[in-house]
C-alpha cells in the first residue's frame, strides 16, 4: 500500500497485515488483542529475520511509525541488531531488579558503600580505616543479617559491646554503619521504610576512656591553669 488508509486498518482481521510500500519492512498487523506497527527485518549479525514492535495504532500514527522505523532501519543498516539489543536491554532490566529484590545482608550493604562510595570519595588511608571497622568490628553471625531486619537493640548491643574496650572505634563504627544504610537506601537495594538505626543509638552516649599512661587509663578529668601557666599562656 503506498499510502495508509486509516478505514482499511479499521477492518482488519486478526492475522491480516498491512505493509508500506515506500517504508520497506514496517506493517501493521492486526491480532485479537488490537493491531501493532511492527518492523520486519534480516539480521545483519545473524541473517535471520527479526521483527521489533513499534508500538500500538492508533496510540502510535502513522507518522510517528514511519519516524521510528527511519531509526531503527539506520541502525539495522549501520550494522546493529534493535531487536536483541531491546531483548538484551530488558534481560539486564530484569537482573538489575532481582538484584534489587535479593535480601541485602549487612555484608552486602557494607561491601556496596565501601566499593561505590567509600573507595572513590576517601584517600587510602581513610579507606584502610573503614574497612578495618566494617570487617574486623562486626561479627559474621551479624554480617549475615537481612539489612533490613536489623532492630535497634541489635544496632544498640553491636556499638555497645565495642563501646567497652574501644570507644572511639565504636563512635566511628556507628557513623560508617549509618553512612552504609544510608547509602543502601538511596540506591533503592533497601526499602524506604527500612528504619536507619545506627542515626539513632547512642548518640553523644559513647565517652571516651581518656588517655592512657603506663597502662592505665587517666579519664577526662579538667582542671584550672594556674597563674603561672596562664601568664606563661599570654607569653
Amino acid at each position: 500500500m503506498s499510502h495508509f488508509d486509516p478505514r482499511a486498518a479499521r477492518l482488519l482481521k486478526p492475522g491480516e497485515r498491512i505493509s508500506l510500500d515506500e517504508q520497506p519492512g514496517l506493517r501493521l498487523e492486526a491480532s485479537t488483542r488490537g493491531r501493532s506497527w511492527i518492523y520486519r527485518y534480516r539480521s545483519p549479525v545473524t541473517g535471520l529475520m527479526k521483527q521489533i514492535k513499534i508500538g500500538e495504532w492508533p496510540e502510535v500514527s502513522v507518522s510517528a511509525a514511519i519516524v521510528a522505523w527511519e531509526g531503527l532501519k539506520k541502525r539495522r543498516d549501520a550494522g546493529e541488531d534493535p531487536s536483541a539489543q531491546r531483548w538484551a536491554a530488558k534481560a539486564e532490566e530484569q537482573e538489575e531488579r532481582v538484584r534489587k529484590s535479593r535480601a541485602q545482608t549487612v555484608r552486602d550493604v557494607c561491601a556496596d558503600y565501601l566499593r561505590e562510595h567509600v573507595e572513590s570519595k576517601r584517600k587510602p588511608k581513610g579507606v584502610k580505616n573503614v574497612k578495618h571497622l566494617l570487617e574486623n568490628l562486626v561479627p559474621d553471625g551479624f554480617a549475615d543479617l537481612d539489612a533490613s531486619t536489623v532492630t535497634r537493640t541489635q544496632a544498640f548491643e553491636l556499638i555497645q559491646r565495642v563501646a567497652i574496650d574501644t570507644p572511639v572505634q565504636a563512635k566511628y563504627l556507628r557513623l560508617e554503619l549509618g553512612a552504609a544504610w544510608d547509602h543502601a537506601l538511596d540506591a533503592g537495594r533497601l526499602l524506604d521504610t527500612t528504619p536507619n538505626w545506627w542515626r539513632m543509638i547512642l548518640r553523644g552516649k559513647i565517652k571516651s576512656k581518656g588517655k592512657k599512661i603506663a597502662g592505665e587509663y587517666i579519664g577526662t578529668a579538667k582542671r584550672w591553669l594556674t597563674d603561672k601557666e596562664v601568664g606563661e599562656l599570654l607569653g
